[in-house]
């Protein structure tokens, strides 16, 4: 059964300005992401793939809620399974985490679906 939604949109022209704050990536990246991150040489590249966390993680914010007003984006990684499909790999007892992530030229959204376990 459906929980919650949550939805964010992102300017890539924003993110691709944070691209040289090593602080800003590191709070918004997990150790996995950021792993991943620094395989990709491409500036594009790098943008879509910060984006799409950075959207991912605001929509699982907006979805679940701040109980205490803090949600610390890094504790959360936003994987691709074996097909490329965005998965979370999370915390959250008792709860499934949806993810769609989808990039357009100057925008990056994602859609977050919680379901009760």
């Amino acid at each position: 059964m459906i929980k919650k939604i949550g939805i964010d949109i992102v300017a890539n022209k924003r993110i691709k300005k944070l691209l040289k704050n090593e602080k800003f990536i590191k709070r918004i990246l997990s150790d996995e992401e950021l792993a991943t991150f620094n395989t990709f040489t491409l500036e594009k590249r790098k943008v879509e793939y910060l984006a799409g966390r950075f959207a991912a993680k605001e929509a699982l914010v907006k979805a679940i809620g701040s109980q205490d007003g803090e949600f610390n984006f890094n504790r959360v990684s936003v994987l691709n399974d074996a097909d490329g499909t965005p998965i979370v790999k999370h915390c959250f007892d008792n709860l499934i985490i949806h993810v769609s992530i989808s990039h357009e030229n100057e925008y990056t959204v994602s859609m977050v679906i919680i379901e009760k376990n």
